[in-house]
């Protein structure tokens, strides 16, 4: 016959279990469950994962690379990078954006060597049409102008007459007018020697 176990027959000390309680849950168990610390291992929701990872995009992030001999402006992609981030691009979609950019900076060079080649012309135009210094008196401008910076030790062909051409301060007006000064200062000292007139101005001196 089989005998029905007793509650003393459950005791730890016969080595035998009963059935196992599961004690019960306390109230912030129940009224926060998601509050309650994860089992070790166990990782954050998707949802969670992703939102840490999107804030982690910075301007580092974007790694762009530039045509030979552009350099990254590394200012300006700093305040480029929250825009690109914020519509949505990736680092392959941005990098499409490179050759528009770089066009763009080639086309404002571009018009800034245009717009100052027309203002060193203007400015020869000034010159010339100046009564004091073109005219009948442009080749004696021209001649008194050159003794003054040769006098100075400014020679042609010397670096401060090639910087006077690649700025175009050569053909300002106002410069012209200090040398051509300067010039006839230097000639009129006793025992200076003055330049000869060029053939130019013994044939055409009226141009």
């Amino acid at each position: 016959m089989t005998n029905i176990p007793t509650d003393q027959d459950n005791d730890l000390s016969s080595g035998q279990i009963g059935p196992v309680q599961t004690p019960p849950a306390n109230a912030a168990e129940i009224l926060y469950p998601d509050d309650q610390p994860k089992p070790e291992g166990e990782t954050a929701e998707p949802e969670q994962q992703s939102t840490a990872k999107e804030e982690s995009t910075d301007a580092g992030d974007y790694k762009l690379t530039m045509p030979d001999g552009v350099p990254l402006d590394q200012e300006l992609m700093g305040k480029a990078a929250p825009v690109l981030k914020e519509i949505g691009l990736n680092n392959d979609q941005a990098s499409r954006l490179v050759p528009l950019v770089t066009e763009v900076q080639q086309r404002v060079v571009m018009a800034l060597d245009d717009d100052f080649t027309a203002l060193k012309t203007d400015w020869a135009r000034e010159a010339k049409s100046d009564p004091k210094l073109g005219g009948a008196r442009w080749n004696e401008t021209m001649r008194l102008a050159d003794s003054a910076m040769t006098a100075g030790g400014a020679p042609k062909g010397s670096e401060f007459r090639a910087l006077l051409d690649e700025s175009g301060l050569g053909n300002h007006p106002a410069f012209i007018r200090v040398f051509r000064a300067l010039g006839e200062q230097l000639s009129r000292r006793p025992g200076a020697a003055v330049p000869p007139r060029s053939r130019s101005e013994i044939l055409y001196p009226d141009d």
